[in-house]
């Protein structure tokens, strides 16, 4: 079986199975060549979107070894075991259960562990390479990266062809004796300066003298920890037996450092290489095992698992600094009721359908406030700010105008006509000036925003108490605006 791409100049070869392989196919190969040696080789097109997004599957899947993994090219994975192989057993023993688990699914792997990718990746493609019919993987001990790479082909320098062309017409043939060429007589025998130093840089990159970046898939976790289950896990009690265990560890991390989570991702792997992923959010920094606990398992049984579980990972994707509270039994128990609240209604609901209001510094009543999520942390001034008179109980997004009918112009309505009903006023208290705010950049005719307002709490013959307010003063024409009447709100 092989997998073929058409091109401007024919259909070529883009990938092989063994039994192709023995029949004499190879990659890059014109299709038309390798039917005459073998006519009756099976084809299908090849599809390289869907080979991308199942590489970026596998990708994720790989994150159960290392939460830095990268995408290597259209067939490879570059993982950052850094600090993370003694979790199984060692290096040779992680290398092993990757062969082993991606053989479970049906792929054949080749493997290379160094200190550095460029290194790894010379390995895995051109070392000895550890697959389904091979022993030991390949690995290059730590600091003896260059001994361990100097018999490969200048192949797994990952050079243009036209460069290695050039080097093998110089006959050099390994990665030894291209390193063994002082800088200065190898960059002589290179027409192109510029093909002389990527020669350079891929030979330092391999030594590690050149930092080489990774760009992984997913942002790294600054707290992780990671669960290897003896036997795979079939059902939602040891699924949360999993996570309180992990819970535990985690907290007392963040605990040690003094941080807390604001969210945080369970991620389960299953045997057969799928994963699932359950994200909790928090309204604030928190670490409390039994709220986050409650958080999870309301929604644990969105895992499925399978035929089995084999690894947990608890991830604290974002921490903030977390001061210690001293509860009390009054006012701010309460308050922290409400934040446990508040955290399980966004993971249930979504955290975008829970908000808040947060005070704004602004002497405009309908600019007082505004509506956040309610988990997004953002500091704004405190509510207590004193205020000269009560506020309605229902402020109006936008003043709506109205009619009156004064005693004295600069005195309150004795009637009023609002929504073409007209209400007589019994009672008044007021007014309560409100400047406008001189500092903000305001042009034009806006009589809401360039005037002073003096409000009044009125009620009328129901009992409905009102907020009113004159827009400007008699006697006093600003932009053009005479005064105007407005209701701002209703005190219930």
């Amino acid at each position: 079986m092989v997998l073929v791409e058409s091109g401007v100049k024919g259909t070529r070869i883009t990938a092989t199975n063994p039994c192709a392989e023995k029949s004499g196919a190879l990659i890059g190969q014109m299709l038309s060549d390798a039917r005459a040696g073998c006519p009756e080789i099976h084809v299908a097109q090849a599809e390289p979107e869907l080979d991308q997004v199942w590489l970026e599957r596998l990708g994720n899947w790989a994150m159960r070894y290392s939460p830095v993994v990268a995408l290597d090219g259209a067939d490879g994975l570059l993982i950052d075991i850094a600090g993370c192989a003694h979790l199984f057993g060692g290096e040779e023993a992680l290398l092993n259960d990757v062969v082993m688990r991606f053989e479970k699914i049906g792929l054949t792997t080749r493997t290379g562990l160094a200190d550095t990718p460029g290194a790894a990746w010379a390995l895995a493609r051109y070392g000895v390479g550890k697959t389904s019919h091979q022993s030991s993987p390949p690995i290059a001990p730590s600091g003896q990266t260059i001994e361990a790479t100097a018999a490969l082909p200048v192949e797994a320098l990952r050079l243009d062809e036209r460069v290695l062309l050039l080097l093998r017409r110089l006959g050099l043939k390994t990665i030894g004796a291209v390193r063994a060429i002082p800088r200065a007589a190898l960059e002589r025998r290179f027409r192109s300066r510029e093909a002389a130093f990527s020669v350079q840089l891929r030979l330092d990159q391999m030594a590690g003298n050149i930092r080489e970046p990774l760009a992984p898939l997913k942002e790294t976790p600054p707290f992780r920890e990671v669960l290897a289950c003896p036997e795979p896990a079939l059902e939602t009690g040891a699924i949360s037996m999993a996570l309180d265990h992990l819970l535990q560890r985690l907290n007392h991390r963040l605990e040690r450092d003094g941080l807390g989570a604001r969210t945080l991702t369970l991620t389960a792997s299953h045997s057969d290489g799928g994963h699932d992923a359950l994200h909790v959010k928090l309204g604030r920094a928190a670490r409390d095992p039994a709220h986050i606990v409650r958080l999870f398992k309301d929604r644990l049984e969105q895992i499925d698992p399978g035929f089995g579980i084999d690894l947990f990972i608890l991830a604290a994707d974002r921490v903030e600094e977390m001061a210690e509270d001293q509860q009390s039994l009054t006012a701010e128990a309460s308050s922290r009721d409400v934040i446990l609240l508040i955290d399980r209604l966004m993971n249930r609901l979504g955290a975008e359908h829970i908000t808040r209001l947060v005070p704004v510094e602004s002497h405009l009543p309908e600019r007082a406030q505004k509506i956040i999520p309610a988990g997004l942390a953002e500091q704004a001034v405190a509510w207590d700010v004193p205020i000269a008179t009560a506020r309605p109980f229902r402020l109006f997004e936008r003043p709506e105008a109205i009619e009156t009918i004064a005693e004295v112009p600069d005195g309150p309505p004795l009637r009023f006509t609002w929504r073409r009903l007209v209400r007589k006023v019994v009672r008044t208290r007021g007014p309560e000036r409100i400047a406008p705010e001189w500092w903000r950049d305001i042009s034009g005719p806006q009589l809401l925003l360039t005037n002073a307002r003096d409000y009044y709490e009125v009620e009328d013959m129901d009992g409905v108490r009102y907020w009113l307010f004159r827009a400007g003063l008699y006697g006093e024409v600003r932009n053009g605006n005479t005064p105007q009447w407005f209701i701002h709100g209703l005190f219930g």
